[in-house]
C-alpha cells in the first residue's frame, strides 16, 4: 500500500531529556505561522524558515498569524532544536534505506514543510529513523515519514558546527 501524501509540517516524536522544550519568541511582521512549521531567528524576531536557511531554531509548537506590525502580544511557542530533540516529518520524494545517517534539507511552505531526502545544499538535518521501519502501514518509498535531528541549531550552536 502506498503511503498518503500528507505534508503537514514536522512533529516531536522524542527527546533525550524527556520532555520536548517549548521556548517562547516574539514573531516578526506580516508572517503566517502554522504548528508544525521549521523556524528560524532573524534580528531577533521567528520566521518561516526557507530551503536555504542556513541553520533551523526549531519547530512551531503553536500558529500565529502577524499583521504588519508586531505587539508584545505576538510570540510563537517553538519546540527548539536541542541536542536529543527528535523531531518527525514527512519526505518530498522517496525515502530509501540508506538515508538513515543522511544530512538533509527542508522544503515546503506553511502548514506543509516536508524533509527534503533529496536535497544535501544546506545540511540543516540529520535523518535518523525511517517511520516505515516501525509502522507496517508505510512503506520504505515515496512519502514516506522520516525521524531526524536538527544539526544546524540556532538555539543550541554548538550543533551548528558539524
Amino acid at each position: 500500500m502506498a503511503n498518503p501524501d500528507a505534508p503537514n509540517g514536522f512533529t516531536p516524536i522524542r527527546s533525550d531529556s524527556g520532555q520536548s522544550a517549548v521556548v517562547w519568541y516574539p514573531v516578526a511582521a506580516s508572517m503566517t505561522i502554522a504548528k508544525g512549521d521549521m523556524l528560524i531567528l532573524a534580528s531577533g524576531l521567528v520566521e518561516i524558515a526557507v530551503a536555504t536557511s542556513p541553520a533551523l531554531l526549531g519547530v512551531a509548537a503553536t500558529a500565529i498569524v502577524t499583521g504588519g506590525s508586531v505587539t508584545r502580544a505576538d510570540k510563537v511557542g517553538v519546540y527548539v532544536g536541542t541536542a536529543g530533540q527528535v523531531f518527525e516529518g514527512q519526505c518530498s520524494g522517496d525515502s530509501v534505506a540508506t538515508s538513515v545517517g543522511a544530512q538533509a534539507d527542508i522544503e515546503g511552505a506553511t502548514g506543509a514543510m516536508e524533509v527534503n531526502e533529496n536535497a544535501s545544499v544546506e545540511d540543516v538535518i540529520c535523518i535518523v529513523g525511517l517511520r516505515s521501519d516501525e509502522d507496517p502501514k508505510l512503506t520504505i518509498g515515496t512519502n514516506d515519514r522520516v525521524r531526524f535531528v536538527i544539526i544546524r541549531s540556532q538555539y543550541y550552536p554548538v550543533l551548528a558546527v558539524i
